[in-house]
């Protein structure tokens, strides 16, 4: 055959071109075989396998835990393991009516040799992460195995307070408080119990929560104020200048904070964790600060009279809040004082003339998505304007005039074609009163460094399939080798043949 014919076939001559068939048959059966073995287990991932399956990765387990008060928990893990461990992680959460998970990926040291793990990772809870004293944490680890398999250790319980103190604990059966206390007698703690049996039946009532289903809460009780203005949340100077606040309540995490053991302060902090527990829709625009405020100060006391006896010299001299503007607790510290002695008197004498029944109405429809100013009309069958009034009229004070209505907004009609404009349309929009959500000061659910909140984004948090790609990718690199140098000894011989 002349030269020129051969050089029409891809690999030279027709005898070539049946040795590189052979070739090619070659490297496929080399490519199939490294794929294979790619595939087959190890030794090591065959006994993880049947360690799994005959069992728990984890054997005996230990949680242990250190409170540096103000900063963080710092948790370690010890525990027996059957396999080699890829990964470890730390879920754990703040007990409370809305619980938020949170996980950490802790640095970790296993030994497949002694079959021994060892994990340790550190709960923030200052700074930003602020989390008052008395917040439980559930806590577990999940530990995954070589082959892919995770177990769980038994849920820890950590109940953060500041271990260089003294703390007693008081947990009476008839209420759903549990007292932690330290620098004062336990036949004041039992005082404290006496008044909030006494009394938290009218307000569970008077809120509208079943007083069978109520989660427990904790107390948290320092022997006087300099003690507990240590532990006191973030809180502007223009709002605590010249103000005694002696206490505050996080219903998040269930857990209030006094700086005194206090019967009437108490009650106060115990109704704005049911009012809290009874509004906790994510429908729910919020309770305004004060209807939740004048709740408290009523419960506080029981009887709205004392507040409306010292409201004659702003009465009379003009100088009274308008409550259904006050969504908020007023920032000014002049105002401070008034605002939670109006509100208590206002909403005391709400339920002290009509009865607990409209004011459990009230906050059931804040509950379902009604503005405060809403709820009250349909269950006290009058505007919150006109019982505001009604209310500054006994105290001799002006009236208020009243909020300004719903404004027509005329709305151009579409012109149809050849007819021109056409006559303009009104539509009516209802106003929505504008009330924030009420919610703690933000807190530590963001772990340190490694750590984000559950639910967030994707990579370690994703659910892992169990398919190893190494061997693959090893199979494929070593088919890629063959195939360079089988091309490159047919090109050679192809250069060689077209020389010719």
């Amino acid at each position: 055959m002349p030269t020129h014919f051969y050089n029409k076939f891809p690999f030279g001559r027709p005898l070539i071109l049946v040795a590189t068939y052979r070739k090619v048959a070659l490297l496929a059966v080399a490519v199939a075989f490294a794929v294979w073995l790619s595939h087959v287990p190890t030794p090591s991932a065959v006994e993880a396998a049947e360690l799994s399956a005959d069992g728990d990765i984890v054997g005996a387990a230990t949680i242990e835990y250190q409170i540096e008060f103000g900063r963080g928990v710092h948790v370690q893990l010890e525990a027996d393991v059957s396999t080699s461990v890829t990964e470890v992680r730390a879920i754990f959460a703040p007990v409370g009516a809305r619980r938020i998970s949170s996980y950490a990926y802790p640095s970790f040291n296993a030994s497949p040799g002694t079959g021994k793990l060892s994990a340790n990772f550190t709960i923030n809870t200052g700074g930003n992460a602020y989390v008052p004293p008395g917040t439980e944490f559930e806590l577990f680890f999940e530990v995954t195995g070589a082959d892919g398999s995770v177990t769980a250790t038994e849920t820890e319980r950590i109940l953060y307070l500041d271990p260089s103190k003294d703390w007693r604990l008081l947990a009476p059966p008839g209420i759903p408080l549990d007292f932690h206390y330290y620098g004062f007698s336990d036949s004041t703690a039992q005082s404290l119990v006496s008044t909030v049996s006494a009394n938290w039946l009218d307000i569970a009532g008077a809120i509208g929560v079943d007083a069978d289903s109520v989660n427990r809460f904790r107390a948290v009780i320092y022997p006087d104020v300099r003690a507990m203005n240590a532990v006191f949340p973030p809180t502007s100077a223009a709002s605590s200048d010249g103000i005694f606040f002696g206490g505050f309540a996080m219903q998040r995490f269930g857990v209030f904070v006094l700086g005194g053991p206090w019967g009437d302060s108490v009650l106060h902090e115990l109704t704005h964790l049911l009012v809290d527990t009874k509004v906790n829709s994510p429908l729910s625009p919020g309770v305004p600060s004060w209807l939740h405020e004048g709740l408290a100060q009523f419960f506080e006391v029981g009887s709205s009279s004392g507040y409306t006896s010292r409201l004659d010299g702003a009465a009379s001299d003009n100088r009274l809040l308008t409550l259904r503007n006050r969504n908020s607790v007023p920032a000014r510290g002049n105002e401070i004082s008034l605002f939670y002695t109006q509100v208590g008197s206002f909403v005391g004498e709400l339920i002290e003339d009509r009865g607990p029944e409209p004011m459990a109405e009230t906050l059931r429809l804040i509950n379902d998505g009604r503005s405060a100013a809403d709820a009250i009309e349909v269950a006290y069958g009058q505007p919150l304007w006109e019982l505001e009034n009604e209310w500054r009229s006994r105290l001799g004070a002006s009236e208020l005039a009243p909020p300004p209505q719903p404004t027509a907004t005329p709305v151009q009609a579409p012109t149809t074609p050849g007819t021109g404009a056409s006559e303009p349309t009104v539509v009516t929009s209802p106003v929505v009163e504008s009330t924030p959500i009420t919610s703690a000061t933000p807190v530590g659910e963001v772990v340190p460094e490694t750590g984000v909140i559950a639910g967030e984004g994707a990579g370690k948090g994703e659910p892992n399939d169990g398919f190893n790609w190494t061997g693959p990718l090893v199979g494929a690199a070593v088919a890629a080798v063959v195939f360079a140098i089988w091309s490159f000894r047919v090109n050679r011989r192809r250069f060689r043949t077209v020389r010719r």
